[in-house]
């Protein structure tokens, strides 16, 4: 009834930083050793809790593989917006990003694990929208299948942003020992208001 027309555009998670995506190597394409290029891992082990995975992917030569452990790590990797060595792509205040990654379980599924993916700032706090809602969401890992599923969420910018700024990934609860869950062509990306005032 509002007489408005709007185009819709694809957002490509192998593209670096273009086709939509905010992200750099969210594909999970390159790596040095064990480590995501251009992820800092803030805890966990590299070559113990994320790998490199050939084998198992959705799109592209490699994918993340994300594995429990006796102890319970709670596993945890992040990338900056605007930065050298993160990702070049910025956040706008006040402005709403979809969230999207393809994700799936190995052979046998975890039997607990859930992903936490957040906005934080420097200090590793959740950042808020405008509103005080937290700009936070949940992944149950136990859902998963042998074949990737999208998994989306919104974040909404609040009106002062952060000096600096965050995508994180962390496991909330921690996965089954010696589970895999896989990741790959995550991406960030800007919303499109189909009109003035309006979704």
């Amino acid at each position: 009834g509002s007489n408005t027309n709007s185009s819709l555009s694809a957002i490509n998670g192998d593209s670096n930083n273009s086709s939509g995506n905010l992200l750099t190597n969210s594909g999970f394409a390159d790596w040095t050793a064990d480590s995501p290029n251009r992820f800092s891992l803030t805890t966990g082990t590299a070559g113990v809790n994320v790998l490199k995975e050939t084998s198992i992917v959705y799109t592209g030569g490699a994918s993340l593989r994300m594995v429990g452990d006796a102890g319970g790590t709670l596993t945890a990797l992040k990338q900056q917006f605007n930065s050298s060595t993160g990702t070049a792509g910025q956040l706008a205040a006040l402005t709403q990003y979809s969230f999207n990654v393809f994700m799936r379980g190995g052979a046998t599924p975890p039997a607990a694990g859930v992903l936490t993916v957040e906005l934080i700032d420097g200090n590793s706090v959740v950042v808020n929208d405008a509103n005080g809602a937290a700009n936070s969401f949940t992944f149950d890992l136990t859902t998963l299948t042998t074949v990737f599923s999208s998994f989306t969420g919104v974040f909404r910018t609040p009106v002062v942003m952060p000096a600096d700024i965050y995508l994180r990934l962390r496991l909330s609860t921690a996965l089954t020992n010696a589970a895999a869950v896989y990741l790959d062509n995550m991406s960030v990306g800007k919303m499109t208001q189909m009109y003035s005032g309006g979704p």
